[in-house]
């Protein structure tokens, strides 16, 4: 059947995947008589359909088009009468798998690239629940290059957050996973990171992302001590092009952070890391209560468990810009209830390095009241507006037509000379083996994790 197809085009029906623990059939048909019908698990016949848009797999042309139909059972898919809802695609539209709200949908213009395709190539950062990758596809002849040294790629570089699922699941983070997966499916920014697919194995969950090959602002902050106000300015900027973007679509972000703020090779900043992200809230003081982030960056409503919306974002982008301009956030301490006790009652200082028109912008950022925090009556445009942001050319930025005033060396596309040595050189082998009660864990959990997959690669 291998032989039968070279390019292939599907169309997903809404209700492609039923639940993981029921049997759906891949159904192809032909004009010749006998054509063959199987009966795979969803997971494999997800695989197996991604395989198919890579050309890899099955299915049966039928003239110009393509019959595939997916959901039957085995019995009712050989119904002759059943061929009557068989779709029919035209071959040379790209499209891909995808999932949206527990919805299977269609990515257009992109292509399917199975997981084994990526060859991981070193190890960039690691936490609590996995690791991430610099991983190059596996098709181009990759035994080539030490990250380290000055050659050429033949492959874009991506980045791959590997997470194990018995992890996720024992400390109650599955619903994030998912929730980090469908906010960077909805967000379309040049300041976020792309999601270019999702994966799941027996024992792991994948997220290939952009490759932001200048590393963390976090870096850069720890090497410099602080940046220029022409620097700060710059990524803050960008950084508010960012949250508007999530801030449209619902999404407030919740963990703005230096950590979180990346570099791509041009010096540009891409945000990352959406496991905090809440979607649905499009109020500036309510619409979820939880208690998330990082202490330093919280805000007074968070701290004070008295609900919280949009506006939590703005109060993190002044803590950053405060950061850059003065080498730590205002409030700061080791002993996490003085910081929380500083945000909620001491008053805001400015160190001499702070300019007069950057003091402003903080002062109306760092409003202990959301409701009268820049940004909470207007949205971003309430900041774009501000004499600190006089200089920039919104739209010009918009369209990264402004060259960053920070410019990246680097060797080759792998290079990694902007991340930690104490990650560069861990091992890049995951772990697939699991314990009995993990294995267990991860069965029981299956669902949790249903249409996971998605693939977006044009």
């Amino acid at each position: 059947l291998d032989a039968w197809l070279k390019e292939i085009c599907l169309q997903w029906k809404e209700n492609l995947l039923t639940d993981l623990e029921n049997e759906v059939a891949l159904f192809l048909t032909s004009t010749e008589a006998g054509a063959p019908s199987s009966s795979f698990s969803p997971y494999d016949c997800s695989s197996m359909i991604g395989e198919a848009v890579a050309g890899k797999s099955r299915a049966v042309k039928y003239g110009k088009f393509y019959e595939i139909e997916i959901g039957m059972d085995v019995d009712e898919a050989k119904t002759p009468h059943k061929q009557k809802s068989l779709s029919l695609i035209e071959t040379g539209t790209p499209m891909s798998i995808s999932k949206s709200e527990g919805k299977s949908v269609i990515k257009k213009n992109s292509r399917y690239v199975p997981l084994d395709s990526y060859k991981m190539v070193c190890v960039i950062g690691k936490g609590s629940f996995g690791k991430v990758l610099i991983a190059c596809r596996s098709s181009n002849n990759l035994n080539f290059y030490s990250p380290k040294k000055n050659n050429k790629s033949t492959s874009e570089p991506v980045a791959i957050k590997v997470l194990s699922i018995a992890e996720m699941i024992s400390r109650k983070q599955a619903t994030r996973v998912d929730v980090e997966r469908q906010c960077l499916e909805k967000a379309e920014s040049p300041f976020i990171v792309s999601l270019h697919g999702a994966y799941r194995t027996n024992t792991h969950l994948y997220f290939v992302q952009d490759y932001c090959a200048a590393g963390e602002l976090y870096f850069h902050l720890e090497r410099n001590g602080y940046f220029s106000n022409k620097l700060s300015r710059f990524y803050a900027a960008e950084c508010v092009l960012a949250l508007e973007h999530l801030h449209s679509l619902g999404i407030v972000y919740r963990d703005l952070k230096p950590e979180n703020i990346m570099l791509d090779v041009n010096g540009h900043i891409k945000l990352v890391d959406f496991g905090l992200a809440k979607l649905g809230v499009y109020d500036v003081a309510s619409g979820t209560k939880s208690f998330v982030g990082t202490t330093e960056y919280l805000s007074p409503e968070m701290i004070n468990k008295r609900g919280h919306g949009l506006a939590v974002d703005w109060w993190a982008l002044g803590m950053v810009l405060y950061e850059m301009l003065a080498g730590l956030p205002p409030w700061y301490s080791e002993d996490k209830q003085e910081v929380m006790n500083g945000v909620l009652h001491s008053p805001l200082k400015f160190t001499s390095k702070i300019s007069n028109p950057a003091r402003n912008l903080l002062s109306g950022l760092l409003q202990r009241i959301p409701q009268r925090r820049l940004g909470s009556q207007r949205g971003a445009a309430e900041i774009k507006e501000d004499q600190y942001f006089a200089s920039i050319n919104w739209a010009y930025l918009a369209n990264k037509r402004i060259k960053p005033p920070f410019i990246p060396k680097l060797g080759n596309s792998c290079d990694t000379s902007y991340f930690d040595d104490s990650f560069t050189s861990l091992c890049t082998k995951i772990n697939e083996k699991v314990t009995r009660e993990e294995e267990k864990l991860i069965q029981q959990s299956l669902h949790l994790f249903q249409g996971f997959q998605y693939s977006n690669i044009s």
